[in-house]
């Protein structure tokens, strides 16, 4: 796992890199992979916002929080029973 981890915060070095960002964006969709390491690709992603991608990494960001935490145009209210969702959705916001 920490090397996942250190994989995610790695990513973040390649700007430019459509490659990179769309690696960080399948990491979040996976809910299998520690919400830690999913963390990680969030704010790797938010480092990768550049006009070089024609803000690609934003773009992503932005729709993956649309699609998995908001309902009918609204934020959804905190969900805690899922814990780790939770995490991601707090790094989404802090970015």
């Amino acid at each position: 796992m920490a090397s996942q981890w250190e994989a995610a915060a790695a990513l973040s070095t390649f700007a430019g890199s459509h490659s990179a960002i769309d690696a960080l964006q399948w990491c979040l969709l996976d809910e299998t992979v520690y919400f830690r390491v999913r963390a990680e690709a969030a704010a790797s992603l938010s480092r990768l916002v550049s006009a070089d991608t024609d803000y690609a990494a934003l773009h992503k960001l932005l729709r993956l929080l649309r699609d998995k935490h908001f309902t009918a145009g609204q934020v959804a209210p905190n969900d805690f029973t899922d814990f780790a969702e939770y995490h991601v959705l707090k790094v989404h916001i802090y970015i």
